[in-house]
């Protein structure tokens, strides 16, 4: 899946994409298949060998998990202070997060991402999605939307009245058609 590698380019640096395509290669095949299971709650062993066959690896899953955080955060056009902690949390839920370049998060946290951000993202999810199950495609389409809608909870409203704007709202939307299969 072509996508999937530029997500892994986009969020790690140069030497560190060299060193996981080197860690990946030399990584077998059964503990790729593992790591992933861990990240994505998929547990079907034939679904997990289809994504690692084409390239699918625990650093693509959290990635993909990052990319909606970030979005759902920019839809009104501000990212506000409880919307950086809501992805920094995110983050520290998202398991192989860690391999994910902070300085990229830290500059989309400062200015809005490229659009065509979201767009790599959306064909990546319809790969990923080619490949997996209506019961695994649930389980991912899952985790995304409750770490979106807790960026987009994240600003407040007054009382938890109008938490979520229409502009948050259309961005989860957009999140959630990107499952559709």
């Amino acid at each position: 899946i072509a996508d999937a590698k530029v997500l892994d380019t986009i969020f790690l640096s140069g030497q560190e994409a060299t060193a996981l395509d080197r860690v990946i290669d030399s990584t077998p095949h059964h503990e790729i298949r593992e790591a992933l299971a861990a990240v994505s709650g998929i547990n079907n062993a034939a679904v997990l060998d289809l994504l690692v066959k084409n390239g699918i690896t625990p650093h693509t899953l959290a990635s993909v998990m990052v990319v909606p955080l970030v979005e759902v955060a920019w839809a009104d056009g501000d990212l506000h202070e409880k919307e950086h902690a809501a992805i920094m949390k995110g983050l520290e839920e998202i398991r192989f997060a860690q391999s994910v370049d902070r300085t990229i998060i830290a500059a989309w946290i400062r200015r809005k991402p490229n659009p065509l951000l979201l767009d790599a993202w959306k064909h990546l999810i319809a790969d990923i999605c080619s490949e997996l199950g209506m019961g695994e495609i649930g389980v991912l389409r899952q985790e995304i939307l409750r770490l979106a809608h807790a960026a987009a909870s994240a600003h407040g409203g007054v009382m938890g009245l109008g938490s979520v704007s229409s502009l948050e709202r259309a961005m989860i939307s957009q999140i959630e058609a990107a499952f559709a299969v």
